[in-house]
């Protein structure tokens, strides 16, 4: 007596069928490509596929959108870190030629924060002072900002090319109207607030991820939705998660902790 190559039971004489398993006898046996089970149904798996495509794209991409976009903000981080590396470093520089960084009120008074141009000013000091010979390090990745080309002498720069900015005067004292730095489409960042001089602790932050008014809701918001990157005095930049501990959003001149930073911190 045969048995079945599928399942091992026992088989009648002659069957056409195992009796126990209901497998096919006259196809091939196990391991072997069976009628039904093999190209057959892989090209059917491929025609649908294809008949399928725009619906089986459309899923796939809903299933990688969420991977690539966190791996999008994480290099536009990075890069973000590198363009306030560059500031910080320009602003070194000239902290070493003055003796102090670049600041526009007197010793001693806060400069005003992202609601006026003071911000604005100072980054307006770095090009025209020969510091940056590029626009685009201003402009953080995740923001909306765009750079404006340099045409001609950057010390004639003017914010989206609208006004001939004085050549002789330094922008700290040409009193000219730069743009309130959160409503600044070529600047996204904010800058130390009090005057620093060129020996300041290396620690102390001095620019870092700005905010604007959103006009949808006139509520402040930054370039990075889950917090903030910082430059040191040293050129050092640290990434300082929304909500962490620290006076780097306090923009009141009556707070004994103001003035470190003109940037205002995502709000919930």
């Amino acid at each position: 007596m045969s048995t079945c190559p599928y399942c091992a039971e026992a088989l009648p004489a002659e069957a056409e069928r195992c009796p126990s398993c209901g497998e096919d006898l006259r196809g091939p046996g196990p391991g072997q490509v069976r009628a039904g089970r093999g190209p057959g149904l892989v090209i059917g798996l491929i025609v649908l596929a294809l008949l399928g495509a725009p619906c089986a794209l459309g899923l796939l991409a809903a299933l990688l959108m969420p991977a690539l976009m966190q791996a999008k903000d994480k290099a536009n981080r990075t890069k973000c870190g590198n363009e306030l590396r560059q500031l910080g470093l320009a602003s070194l520089q000239y902290a070493d030629d003055e003796r102090r960084f670049p600041h526009v009120r007197g010793l001693g008074e806060l400069d005003g924060d992202v609601e006026t141009g003071d911000g604005s000013r100072v980054a307006r000091t770095l090009l025209w002072a020969g510091y940056l010979d590029a626009t685009e390090p201003y402009v953080c990745p995740s923001s909306f900002d765009l750079a404006a080309p340099l045409a001609g002498d950057p010390r004639a720069f003017g914010w989206a090319g609208a006004v001939k900015r004085s050549t002789s005067v330094s922008p700290i004292a040409d009193e000219l109207d730069d743009p309130p730095t959160d409503l600044n489409g070529e600047l996204s960042y904010g800058w130390q607030r009090r005057s620093l001089t060129a020996n300041a602790r290396s620690t102390t932050p001095w620019a870092a991820d700005k905010a604007r008014r959103d006009p949808m809701n006139l509520r402040a918001v930054g370039n990075h939705e889950d917090g903030t990157n910082v430059v040191t005095a040293d050129c050092a930049v640290m990434w300082r998660p929304a909500g962490a501990e620290g006076p780097l959003a306090s923009t009141d001149p009556a707070d004994p902790q103001a003035g470190f930073l003109g940037v205002v911190e995502p709000g919930p």
